[in-house]
């Protein structure tokens, strides 16, 4: 998550508030050292509510804590399904691959 604050650029004490915000959602997330899981999480909102910066910080956090399966349904029109995945492109975390899906990388 520290990657993806350093890429947006937001000052310290914004950074540390998303950071903090995140590991609260976090938080509400299945262990994913667990032997089985059936925690899921919704995130629901208006317009330029935060919805994708609430995403993209929760993958990252994922991520960074090994979680193996995120599933990122982004918009119901094309524009959005395309748009979405390219704002986590930026900073690494997730790759194209041939077959036209998006995998998370480390």
């Amino acid at each position: 998550i520290d990657g993806l604050i350093k890429f947006k650029g937001f000052p310290e004490n914004v950074g540390n508030k998303i950071i903090d915000e995140t590991f609260r959602i976090m938080e509400m997330c299945g262990n994913p050292n667990a032997a089985t899981n059936v925690d899921t999480g919704l995130v629901i909102g208006y317009v330029q509510s935060g919805k994708t910066l609430s995403f993209t910080s929760l993958t990252a956090l994922a991520n960074d804590n090994h979680y193996q399966l995120i599933i990122i349904i982004a918009g119901t029109s094309i524009p959005l399904s395309v748009e979405n995945p390219r704002k986590l492109t930026p900073f690494g975390q997730m790759k194209l691959t041939p077959l036209g899906h998006f995998k998370l990388t480390p």
